[in-house]
């Protein structure tokens, strides 16, 4: 592996919700776990937890964004020029079609559904009954399903994206 991947795979980020009640950590680019307060789970309904796991889904993505684009300065700035030229309208058109591009994750049986669109506006949902049906290590585990769904889900999404536009750049 390159240096850039084998920084991006030693990644390891961990945010908190808004009070603290739930975080999430990400190692590398796929492996989400989730933890929550001490009796956090057993209290919650499923419109508080699906608004937390929002939350954290945001912040760990603006988080993974931050260190990506520091993984990439550090190993790839040597080798860049200080001059960035103009955005193409190749680049433009680009940025526009990842921007578009809806992505989904479930956990088995669909009680989390975890979705996001162009990479930037992030939902989590919570069937109703989760909560009853699951103890709180089962529900983190299918987090945990839905999370890495999604992840994949985006990847299969921007190959399919990405060789549009070489395709096109080819011809």
């Amino acid at each position: 592996m390159g240096a850039l991947a084998d920084r991006l795979d030693r990644m390891r980020m961990t945010v908190h919700a808004p009070g603290g009640k739930a975080w999430a950590t990400l190692i590398g680019s796929r492996d989400v776990t989730l933890s929550f307060l001490s009796g956090y789970y057993g209290r919650v309904d499923e419109r508080e937890l699906a608004w937390t796991l929002t939350a954290v889904a945001r912040l760990l993505w603006v988080e993974r964004t931050r260190a990506l684009r520091a993984a990439v300065q550090e190993v790839l700035a040597p080798a860049r020029s200080p001059e960035r030229p103009p955005r193409t309208a190749r680049e433009v058109a680009f940025d526009k079609a990842r921007d578009e591009l809806v992505a989904e994750g479930y956990s088995p049986g669909r009680r989390v559904v975890v979705t996001t669109l162009g990479l930037r506006s992030w939902q989590v949902r919570v069937a109703p009954g989760t909560i009853r049906a699951l103890d709180e290590q089962e529900f983190c585990a299918a987090v945990r399903v839905a999370a890495d769904g999604v992840i994949q889900d985006v990847r299969d999404k921007m190959i399919v994206v990405k060789a549009g536009f070489e395709q096109a750049g080819a011809s």
